[in-house]
């Protein structure tokens, strides 16, 4: 997430994989990369073998609802 801002500026397509990696959905990267989703400026990638903290998979729901309610044409399917 430090990298983005400056990714962005670039204008070349981009793709975050597995739900963008966050910490927790209000971890305050995470609300950057919503921005960035939301804006239509980056691709995230709906998968999930490698999220390190999520614990169930019924603690991603939140993250990956976050995601869809920024902009569900930005959420890509992922194997």
């Amino acid at each position: 997430a430090e990298l983005l801002p400056a990714l962005v500026k670039l204008r070349l397509p981009l793709v975050l994989d597995h739900l963008a990696m966050p910490a927790a959905p209000n971890d305050s990267a995470f609300a950057d990369i919503l921005h960035h989703v939301r804006d239509g400026a980056v691709w995230v990638k709906a998968t999930l073998c490698r999220v390190p903290r999520a614990g169930p998979l019924e603690a991603l729901r939140p993250l990956h609802d976050a995601l869809l309610r920024a902009n569900a044409d930005r959420i890509l399917w992922g194997s």
